[in-house]
């Protein structure tokens, strides 16, 4: 068995959550620069980073975990590129929420007009359905969380560790 970490998201009134167009997800921060400098495996006794990214209605509560210790810092800038694609359809959803203005895109073929964002900081709508592929370039601000792994769980050093990440929508 090769040892893991699993990250879930949760809300806790998953229906409120949909209702407010809310957001929660999360990933290990792997990008070559970033707080984990590339690395996305790690050895007992050491600490990972994990990006939140959630709109802003959402308030994060503990997390719960299976081993080590969880706790939430503060924020990141982070520059997204993302394509997305319109099939006869005005609107598409980035992957995470966006901070502030579009600082760049580009259509890639057909040209759909300019893109406009949605109140929920997730959508992106153009002047009017049609076909195309949009390469757009954003900022995002996601949450930094911290992963302290212990030395050993239950005496094995081989180990997987599930951290559950939950949120509510504010009101």
């Amino acid at each position: 068995m090769t040892p893991a970490a699993s990250i879930t998201v949760k809300f806790s009134n998953p229906a409120a959550a949909t209702a407010a167009n809310a957001h929660l997800s999360a990933e290990v921060d792997s990008r070559p620069a970033g707080l984990n400098a590339g690395k996305n495996t790690f050895i007992p006794g050491t600490s990972a980073y994990v990006l939140i990214y959630k709109t802003v209605n959402v308030s994060l509560l503990p997390a719960e975990l299976s081993a080590g210790s969880f706790s939430y810092g503060g924020t990141v800038s982070i520059q997204q590129t993302e394509e997305i694609q319109f099939a006869n359809v005005a609107t598409a959803t980035l992957k995470v929420p966006i901070e502030g203005d579009v600082v760049s895109y580009k259509w890639i073929g057909r040209d759909l007009g300019v893109p406009a964002i949605g109140i929920d900081a997730q959508t992106i709508i153009v002047p009017a359905a049609g076909v195309g592929v949009l390469q757009i370039i954003y900022n995002s601000t996601p949450v930094i969380g911290v992963l302290a792994a212990p030395e050993s769980v239950s005496g094995e050093v081989d180990f997987s560790i599930v951290v559950l990440i939950k949120g509510e929508v504010s009101v």
